[in-house]
């Protein structure tokens, strides 16, 4: 005999999709109250609460009824209703850390969908999408971030097909998610503002403050906390009035990681056992509070309270894969805080072990890198062996591999400028120029406004003091004041501690000269913003001179600034042309200006023409040639009256 779903429960399944969650709540209370249920009756109800629970991001009661359902459905052996179950125990064996158990999960609710011909297209894809969806959750919790990417893309787009608005906004938050955590802010807000504007107007009120939250991340990997946390405070405030004690537990998390961030250690102390106090009895949630608190604790000094945060963590070490990879990850930072070389020793092969093993997620083997690094680096401290630097070095490249693979770059460019700093320790002042660009460039490329402020501004100072560093090279000068002087240790300390960065001196530089030759080094456009540097001037000339050692030297290290005498030079390679400006002060503005006028030029295509036809012909551009030329410089270097990328 087929089983046909009660009228009541046809009516909350489409409940649900529309958001009405209270509805369709009410609706399965009074159905559960019914005498002598059938077991189908049983399975359809224990599916659709699970389903109708983590909508509403009540995972906890959402797991009972899930599983009650695989028991039943084992039971019946309906292989059409299986399918539903699966789908449910992919997301509580996410919640719960059972990664392993997911993936069995999807395997199955794939090959099942493979036997669904029968079933009318519109309801395949339903399942199809729901399955792309939990996939991407999954893999993305495993590390693999671009499968996760592909499976949320797909997913999202079967839905519009489906033009289900509550699944919708359920991808644009998964994708908007994703896109944050590796970096792509632009993409990640753009998904956020969609599925928050879409969610009030189907008012999913439970998905709202997890949006925030959303938009809190994405400030808080961009370095601009304070905004940061007015997002996190919008969610707290509406998740608390909603009593999501999931979301708020780990809402309150971030604020306090926010707070530890910007070194308001109390605050994220109060934040964070808070968070525990509500925190639901599961390796993904209370697990993860603790490894914040522990950590703290660490840096606070407090390694009392590190050991009992600890002590707690052992709890959940046999719970799931990941919390065992945690609790073992903060064991040996423990041992890497005491004074006896045994445990340090102890710690290196925590760290060793963590970094190898096929199961550790990349967060988790991020921290046993850097924390390894950082025992290299405390013994170069004690030992001054330059040797040390050889086996600092593989650490790193994996460092920077993992970083740039899964799209972590605020510490790839951190870790850039780490290697730049080790340079210094062998004199390899190209190295360190190098490193110095690329690191910027990414941090740019980026959005990390902020951190690419300090990086030019450290630039700045390393070729201020290049002939004191050459000097100390002479000298023979040993390790230990090198490295107090390169700044290894607090370098590694930003990465460790993960520090705020206060805003960074951003003065507007003195322009002297902008310049445009050809690749050759002949003149073919100048202009002098002070009197002492005329074309016909000695200086100029001198300049000149310089520009032939400078470009192919700079170029061919994949450099594009130096220093020339008491002024800062910054150039871009425009083929067939180089564009050059000098000036006097800090280069970050100086090189946003440059770069805006190098665009601004080439999509001036009637001047960019002129440029090519007056190179050809071996002639000097003025300013009547273009008019369009002296209003866009002026605007650019001296009225300063263009938008920047800060």
């Amino acid at each position: 005999m087929v089983y046909r779903e009660p009228t009541e429960l046809v009516q909350v399944k489409d409940l649900i999709d529309q958001g009405k969650f209270e509805e369709a709540f009410k609706i399965l209370s009074e159905f559960a109250k019914k005498k002598a249920l059938s077991l189908e009756e049983k399975l359809s109800h224990h599916i659709l609460m699970s389903r109708l629970l983590g909508r509403q991001w009540l995972f906890n009661e959402s797991r009972k009824f899930a599983k009650t359902a695989y028991q039943l459905s084992y039971e019946l052996g309906h292989s059409y209703r299986l399918i539903d179950v699966y789908l449910e125990m992919i997301m509580i064996s996410n919640y719960d850390s059972k990664l392993e158990e997911a993936l069995d999960f999807i395997d199955k609710a794939e090959n099942l969908l493979k036997t669904f011909n029968n079933k009318p297209r519109k309801e395949r894809t339903k399942i199809k999408a729901d399955l792309l969806w939990h996939k991407a959750l999954t893999y993305y919790n495993m590390g693999e971030k671009n499968k996760a990417l592909k499976y949320a893309e797909q997913a999202l787009g079967l839905r519009k097909e489906l033009n289900s608005n509550i699944d919708i906004v359920l991808s644009l938050q998964q994708l908007g998610s994703f896109y944050t955590m590796i970096g792509e802010f632009n993409f990640g807000l753009e998904y956020i503002e969609q599925g928050l504007k879409l969610s009030k107007k189907i008012n999913y009120k439970q998905l709202i403050p997890a949006l925030y939250n959303c938009y809190g991340i994405s400030y808080a990997y961009k370095g601009e906390l304070d905004q940061a946390l007015k997002y996190y405070e919008k969610g707290l405030v509406l998740a608390k009035k909603l009593k999501m004690n999931h979301l708020i537990s780990s809402i309150m998390n971030n604020i306090g990681m926010v707070y530890q961030e910007k070194g308001c250690l109390d605050d994220a102390q109060e934040l964070l056992e808070k968070s525990l106090e509500i925190s639901e009895d599961t390796a993904c949630g209370e697990c993860n509070i603790l490894d914040s608190l522990f950590h703290l604790s660490i840096e606070n000094g407090d390694f009392e309270a590190a050991s009992i945060y600890l002590q707690r963590l052992s709890a959940y070490k046999d719970k799931s894969v990941n919390a065992n990879v945690i609790y073992r990850t903060d064991k040996a930072v423990m041992l890497k805080t005491s004074s006896r070389a045994r445990n340090r020793v102890k710690a290196e092969e925590i760290f060793k072990q963590v970094i190898e093993e096929k199961h550790t997620n990349y967060e988790m083997r991020m921290i046993a890198l850097i924390n390894l690094c950082d025992l290299l680096i405390i013994e170069l401290n004690n030992t001054y062996d330059l040797e040390i630097l050889d086996e600092i070095a593989p650490y790193i490249t994996q460092l920077l591999n993992i970083t740039e693979k899964n799209h972590s770059y605020s510490l790839l460019t951190e870790t850039y400028v780490l290697q730049a700093k080790l340079a210094l320790l062998t004199s390899d002042f190209k190295e360190t120029r190098r490193l110095l660009t690329k690191a910027q460039e990414i941090a740019e490329k980026y959005g990390l406004n902020r951190l690419a402020i300090k990086i030019s501004n450290e630039h700045d100072e390393f070729l201020k003091q290049l002939a004191n560093w050459e000097n100390l090279n002479k000298l023979e000068v040993p390790l230990k004041k090198r490295l107090e002087i390169a700044g290894v240790n607090e370098q590694m300390g930003n990465i460790l501690m993960k520090r705020a960065l206060e805003p960074s001196d951003l003065s507007d530089e003195d322009p002297v000269v902008l310049l445009i030759i050809s690749e050759g080094g002949r003149p073919l456009y100048s202009e002098s913003f002070t009197k002492e540097w005329s074309f016909q001037d000695y200086l100029f000339g001198g300049f000149l001179t310089a520009m032939h050692t400078f470009s192919d030297e700079m170029f061919s290290e994949g450099l594009e600034r130096a220093k020339f005498g008491e002024y800062n030079l910054i150039m871009r390679s425009v083929p067939p042309f180089l564009v050059c400006y000098l000036f006097k002060g800090k280069s970050y503005l100086a090189q946003q200006r440059l770069s805006y006028f190098v665009n601004e030029l080439q999509s001036d295509q009637k001047a960019w023409e002129t440029f090519r036809d007056f190179y050809q012909r071996n002639r000097e551009i003025q300013a009547k040639d273009i008019p369009s030329l002296e209003p866009l410089v002026k605007d650019i270097f001296i009225n300063k009256a263009v938008p920047l990328n800060v």
